[in-house]
């Protein structure tokens, strides 16, 4: 599924699940999920394998291992896949109402100044797309700054 762009879904979840918000919602969950397994399984396999020998030699359950060696290994990789979801459902978002259905939104305000030729709308539809994408991202980069303060460089 990685390796999908993620427009190319919007056939098959058109098919699925009609135009509706149910189906920009799928959408966008399928958007984000991606980046979260993908960075979660990657930071789960990153652990020190000297610190899971470590929590196997104090005989760690299962529970343990996973809140003690793996879940602290893998945060860094979590907040990064996060952060990438949180970018591509924002662009999935925009792509849901561009190509799925014309409505009161962004993507709509782009459709409508595209088809009147007035640049004045398209121009501000994406400059609006731009400043919103960049605040996500600035926000997301803070939280997780905050949220893994406590790591070492």
């Amino acid at each position: 599924m990685k390796q999908i762009a993620v427009l190319a879904w919007i056939p098959i979840i058109s098919i699925w699940f009609g135009f509706a918000e149910s189906a920009k919602v799928v959408f966008i969950a399928l958007a984000a999920f991606v980046p979260v397994v993908v960075n979660t399984k990657e930071g789960v396999a990153s652990a020190s394998p000297q610190l899971v020998e470590v929590g196997r030699a104090l005989r760690f359950s299962h529970r343990q291992m996973l809140l003690r060696v793996f879940l602290p290994s893998a945060l860094p990789s979590i907040a990064t896949g996060l952060q990438l979801a949180l970018i591509y459902s924002w662009l999935a978002t925009v792509g849901a109402e561009y190509f799925m259905a014309v409505g009161p939104g962004i993507g709509g305000l782009i459709i409508a100044g595209r088809e009147r030729f007035q640049m004045d709308l398209v121009m501000l539809g994406v400059v609006i797309l731009g400043l919103v994408g960049f605040l996500l991202n600035a926000t997301a980069a803070s939280l997780a700054a905050r949220a893994l303060r406590w790591r070492t460089a």
